[in-house]
């Protein structure tokens, strides 16, 4: 049982890590696709899968770029989370993320992360 959970979380792995590396060949519904299923199995993954979550944050980011979605505000708690959280693959998970939303202009998402002055 436990070699077969193990494949299964191997495999999930790979698919999510094949589609982000896909994205850049991906057309308009694709990058939908990859935002919804990304979100999704963000909010589900509470297990701090670090191998996994990078990925999903960074292909949020860039889909969200990609289709110029200006009310991008739900990605400023996870881009926080990742900023925080110790790990130097989580922290550069959201500077990529920052990076695609600098590239795509996506205000609403960039604006909160910045310092207040």
């Amino acid at each position: 049982a436990m070699a077969k959970q193990e494949a299964h979380l191997l495999l999930r792995r790979e698919a999510i890590r094949a589609i982000f590396m896909l994205s850049d060949l991906f057309t308009t519904p694709n990058h939908e696709f990859m935002l919804t299923l990304f979100q999704v199995l963000l909010e589900e993954d509470k297990a701090e899968d670090t191998m996994v979550r990078p990925y999903l944050l960074m292909g949020m980011c860039k889909a969200v770029a990609v289709l110029r979605i200006e009310e991008a505000g739900f990605l400023h708690h996870s881009i926080t989370e990742f900023l925080q959280n110790p790990q130097p693959t989580m922290q550069r998970a959201a500077l990529y993320g920052i990076l695609s939303l600098i590239e795509g202009r996506i205000s609403s998402a960039i604006l909160p992360l910045l310092p207040s002055v």
